[in-house]
């Protein structure tokens, strides 16, 4: 089993800006409820699945702070199985 640092959902280098990657998670955060009107991968997104395997080690800061500023970060250890809409 690959360890989790390696999973899928590592989407930016540690060495990308902070800041950048705080606003990229803030957009997302705002915009996706909306997209799912409008495209079909979007349909699939939650705030859950965002969050699904992060921990303190494997997150990066930027993110991390984007989602404890919403209050998110205390539900990263829940399991969240990505379901497919009908």
């Amino acid at each position: 089993m690959p360890s989790a640092r390696k999973r899928g959902y590592e989407a930016s280098h540690p060495d990308f800006p902070e800041d950048l990657v705080y606003h990229i998670i803030m957009t997302i955060t705002q915009l996706g409820l909306e997209m799912k009107k409008y495209h079909a991968i979007w349909k699939l997104w939650s705030p859950q699945l965002m969050l699904s395997g992060l921990t303190e080690e494997n997150v990066h800061t930027g993110a991390r702070r984007a989602y404890r500023e919403m209050g998110w970060w205390e539900n990263r250890n829940r399991e969240f199985p990505a379901t497919y809409p009908e």
